[in-house]
């Protein structure tokens, strides 16, 4: 292939090798491995204007001459498409672009399928106590539920008070002597008593007893204004009764009985109920009413 120079000259090149992947058009030659104006530099034989084409830092022969050229010919017709090559390697994944712009709001979709029930969760820690909401309503009065088993008898309160005499109820029949109780302690020996007045002249000390029959749990005798009582004593008629005192009551003596019930504890007899009998001084539904007498020793001052 020849070469035309500026001057009209013309030279041959050497197309073996050397420009391998070279393309030469319209009297000038480019790299077709760039299509930048970089210098192309070449040795031309002086004899036979064989041109060589050499690198930038290649020397010439001394039967040669260093030429060089950087300007491109004309474009060429564009050739046929070649066979698609094959695909190349994966190339490095880039770098994530900035968020597009936020795109309108589609159409809502068709509801999905329910899906199935979770596990149970684990129970959350037990929340703060709320504040006590207001008062309901009273609710209807429920029905009388069944009566109850008697429960276990319980311990025996403390002794009450002493109520009003109950009225008379119908005299009972007398009960059964219970058995004799068995003899108790002898108690301390009592103090000296101090030395009593001298007695008046004459005679001895007169003593009267004063009567007063009672009905119901209590009674009373007295002796008169002249009088002082020195003793008493009392007796009853009634079933299941005894006396829880009998002692002096002012200027006379004093008498307080009290039912037993079945556990030989004192029963309240203070109830005063109505006229078929009670707890109470009359004596009660059982029939068990009680009377008798108080006296007091009455001596003159």
């Amino acid at each position: 292939m020849a070469l035309k120079l500026l001057g009209g000259r013309s030279i041959a090149i050497a197309t073996a090798g050397v420009l391998a992947g070279s393309l030469v058009a319209g009297g000038f030659a480019y790299a077709s491995a760039s299509s930048a104006p970089s210098l192309i530099y070449g040795c031309v034989n002086k004899s036979t204007k064989v041109l060589r084409v050499v690198g930038a830092t290649t020397a010439c022969k001394k039967t040669e001459t260093r030429i060089s050229w950087n300007r491109l010919g004309q474009e060429g017709p564009l050739g046929s498409m070649g066979p698609r090559g094959e695909s190349g390697p994966q190339g490095d994944k880039g770098d994530i672009g900035p968020a597009g712009p936020t795109g309108d709001r589609g159409p809502r979709g068709v509801p999905g399928l329910k899906g199935t029930t979770g596990p149970q969760g684990e129970q959350g820690p037990k929340g703060e106590t709320g504040e006590q909401g207001p008062k309901g309503e009273t609710g209807p009065k429920g029905e009388t539920g069944p009566k109850g088993e008697t429960g276990p008898k319980g311990d025996t309160g403390a002794k009450g008070e002493q109520g009003a005499a109950g009225k008379d109820g119908k005299d009972g029949a007398p009960g059964a002597r219970g058995p004799q109780g068995e003899r108790g302690p002898q108690g301390p020996a009592g103090r000296d008593g101090k030395d009593g007045k001298d007695g008046r002249n004459g005679g001895g000390v007169s003593i009267r007893t004063e009567t007063d029959s009672f009905s119901g749990t209590s009674g009373d005798a007295s002796c008169d204004n002249d009088e002082v009582v020195t003793g008493g004593g009392f007796s009853f008629n009634g079933k299941g009764y005894t006396a829880t005192a009998s002692q002096p009551s002012g200027n006379g003596w004093s008498v307080k009985l009290a039912k037993i019930d079945d556990n030989r504890s004192f029963a309240d007899t203070n109830t005063n109920t109505n006229g078929n009998g009670g707890n109470g001084g009359g004596g009660n539904g059982n029939g068990g009413g009680v009377s008798g007498t108080v006296y007091a020793l009455c001596a003159q001052k």
